[in-house]
């Protein structure tokens, strides 16, 4: 370290075990070995540079500071050496932070690949790639997965296009070649059979890669989407299910009204407004006490409402009144509708007019009473008319004539 006293400026760094450097780097802190003559002018030069952590080791010397001219000390290596030292410590915080950096980023990296992996895993989705000169195919964990292989098999392009079903090994052929001859992308559902048999659907991806204009791969991903294509079947079916069963309705010689919990009117089908002649319109919102003739006692409503509302069905009948006054009968049936929680959320009335039935019964007993009488009239007849007969062959037996009538008993 240049200083007034040299000499003893190196004796002192000696007697305290320092090199002839006299100046150390301990980690991040300068430490730097001086005499006591020197303290006060290097503490000095030290206040220009804050930011440089130093520790002064400060040693006894046998020098006389009040002894030295002036102008002796050059601090400007003193300076040289306090800015190489924090050029120094800036590179190696630095190279500190971009090791840290770096590590953030790999552990990013690493998340990411697991993520990946577990998202394509839950999506069923997996990557494949074709060299386009060599023809060698290379899946993803995912498509291994799907097609029920080892992760050690190497698949060829043949063999991945014959793990596709019959009616659908001619399709990929198609797709994978014009990607390959015309770069064209697809997307496919198309159906496979596993490595164990399994039969699945899938959705192939394909498009071409490129490098400097020239075709390199056909990349893509493919999707396991069996168990989507089964809720799509059961949709389907559902639906048209749910159609038949809407004409059905619409159609069935019967009449159906639907209401809310509430007992308002949100359906009714056509047999209805032929039954009551209220249209649709009319009837929704409305509740099915417009039909009321109020021949019904209001017992047989409240047992009704508290059956149906305890979630059972209610049967009987009902004498009503038509939009235009005139009465009818009707059977009905209601019963509440649940959802897929057991939850009641509709009711619903299937009712049949049983007025010429209820009228034909009528006439039928009248009928029945009239037979009734005519039978007892008849009777009573028959019997004198047995009576006549036995006396005419009594008659002819005393004239010695044989009997005209045969009477059975």
């Amino acid at each position: 370290l240049p200083a007034r006293c040299l000499a003893a400026g190196s004796r002192a760094a000696n007697q305290g075990g320092a090199s002839d450097n006299r100046v150390n780097t301990m980690g991040k802190t300068l430490g730097i070995l001086v005499c006591e003559a020197l303290r006060k002018d290097v503490a000095a030069i030290l206040k220009e540079e804050p930011s440089v952590p130093v520790e002064i080791i400060a040693l006894p010397c046998d020098c006389d500071p009040a002894g030295h001219p002036p102008g002796r000390f050059d601090p400007e290596p003193l300076r040289r050496l306090l800015k190489h030292h924090a050029q120094n410590a800036q590179r190696a915080e630095d190279t500190a932070s971009s090791t840290e950096r770096i590590q953030e980023l790999e552990e990013a990296l690493q998340k990411s690949r697991s993520l990946l992996a577990q998202s394509s895993q839950m999506a069923h989705i997996g990557a494949w790639e074709v060299d386009v000169e060599t023809k060698s195919l290379m899946w993803t964990d995912e498509v291994y997965r799907i097609h029920e292989l080892s992760l050690d098999h190497k698949p060829t392009l043949e063999e991945g296009i014959r793990f596709y079903a019959p009616s659908s090994r001619p399709i990929i052929e198609r797709a994978v070649r014009k990607t390959m001859e015309q770069g064209e992308s697809f997307d496919l559902e198309l159906e496979i059979t596993t490595a164990q048999g399994h039969p699945r659907w899938v959705r192939a991806m394909g498009e071409a890669r490129r490098a400097s204009g020239v075709m390199k791969a056909v990349f893509g991903i493919v999707q396991d989407i069996t168990e989507h294509k089964h809720v799509e079947d059961a949709l389907r079916l559902s639906e048209s299910v749910s159609l038949k069963l809407a004409r059905a309705v619409e159609q069935s010689p019967a009449t159906v009204v639907i209401t809310d919990l509430e007992g308002r009117i949100e359906y009714v089908n056509p047999k209805f407004t032929e039954t009551t002649g209220y249209t649709l319109n009319e009837a929704l919102g409305q509740n099915p006490r417009i039909l009321k003739s109020g021949e019904t006692a209001s017992e047989e409503y409240k047992h009704l409402w508290e059956t149906i509302v305890s979630g059972h069905e209610w049967r009987g009948e009902f004498h009503n009144k038509r939009k235009d006054g005139t009465l009818y009968w009707e059977f009905a049936s209601i019963s509440p509708i649940r959802d897929i929680d057991g939850q009641i959320t509709h009711f619903l009335a299937v009712k049949e007019n049983i007025t010429q039935a209820k009228e034909a019964a009528e006439k039928l007993k009248e009928t029945m009473r009239e037979l009734e009488q005519f039978n007892r009239l008849m009777m009573g007849r028959e019997e004198r008319v047995l009576e006549l007969k036995g006396e005419v062959n009594e008659l002819l037996q005393t004239a010695g004539l044989p009997p005209k009538y045969r009477i059975t008993s």
